[in-house]
C-alpha cells in the first residue's frame, strides 16, 4: 500500500503567531511532524503544504518536498484543511504517482507514537473502513451539557434525562483530537471528507498524544509534558 503523508502548515495564526515554527525542546512543531513522518514513509512520500516561505525553507532543509507555496485562496482564516489536502494530493498524483491512501499530520499535534500509527494502519487495512481518525474520550458528556436560551439554560441534547443520571451509566463519547487522519485516496477525492459511515476510530488515551496546540497555554503545557518524558 502506497501512502502519501501530507503535512499542512499554514503561516498565519492570529492566536499564536508563527505557530508551526514555535519550538518544543529545540524542535519546531513542523520538524516534530516531519521527523515522525520520516519514520513511517520515505521522504519522497511526504509533502508539506504551506503558504509561508519560512516554513517551506525549514521543510526543504529537512529534505522534504515543497513543490509550491499554497495558493492564497487556500491559506486564509476561513480556508478548510481538507481543501489544502486535496490540492496536495491532486498535484502529487498528477506529477509524481498514484497513492492508495493519504495520511494527514498537523504540526499542532506534537506528540505521536509509532505504535499508535501502526494500530491505525492495521485498522485501515483489515476493517474495510474508508478512514481512520484519532479520537479520545470526553469528560464533559453531551447529555450533561447546556446552552443558553435568553436568561435561562436548556439541555443541549433533546434526550436529556437530568443531572441525576450516574456517569457510569452514560455511554462513552469521543471527540476528534487531530493527531492523525488516514483515508483512502478514492474516498477522499470523491467525498472531500475524512469522515464517513465507514470511519474507524483510533482511540488515544495518553495525555500527550491528544494535545492540540492552538494557544500559548497549549504550547506551555506541551513543553511541560516534554520535560517530564
Amino acid at each position: 500500500m502506497k501512502l502519501l503523508t501530507v503535512i499542512t502548515a499554514r503561516g498565519g495564526s492570529k492566536r499564536l503567531p508563527n505557530k508551526n515554527l514555535l519550538k518544543i525542546n529545540n524542535k519546531s512543531l513542523l520538524e516534530l511532524s516531519i521527523s515522525f513522518a520520516k519514520k513511517i514513509v520515505s521522504t519522497e512520500e511526504i509533502i508539506v503544504s504551506t503558504d509561508s516561505e519560512k516554513i517551506a525553507k525549514e521543510a526543504k532543509k529537512l529534505g522534504i518536498n515543497v513543490p509550491w507555496l499554497r495558493p492564497k485562496y487556500l491559506s486564509n482564516d476561513k480556508s478548510k484543511s481538507i481543501d489544502a489536502v486535496l490540492h496536495a494530493v491532486n498535484w502529487y498524483q498528477k506529477n509524481i504517482s498514484k497513492v492508495d491512501g493519504v495520511l494527514l499530520l498537523q504540526p499542532t499535534s506534537p506528540f505521536r507514537k509509532i505504535s499508535s500509527f501502526q494500530k491505525a494502519l492495521k485498522k485501515f487495512k483489515n476493517n474495510n473502513c474508508d478512514s481512520v481518525i484519532s479520537v479520545n474520550k470526553v469528560h464533559s458528556h453531551p447529555l450533561w451539557c447546556f446552552k443558553k436560551n435568553g436568561i435561562y439554560i436548556e439541555p443541549y441534547e433533546k434526550t436529556f434525562k437530568g443531572l441525576t443520571i450516574r456517569s457510569q451509566d452514560l455511554n462513552p463519547v469521543y471527540t476528534v483530537n487531530g493527531n492523525l487522519y488516514l483515508v483512502k485516496t478514492k474516498y477522499l477525492t470523491s467525498n472531500k471528507s475524512f469522515y464517513g459511515k465507514k470511519t474507524c476510530p483510533l482511540i488515544l488515551n495518553s495525555t500527550e498524544e491528544i494535545i492540540d496546540i492552538d494557544t500559548k497555554e497549549d504550547l506551555n503545557f506541551a513543553r511541560m509534558c516534554k520535560k517530564k518524558q
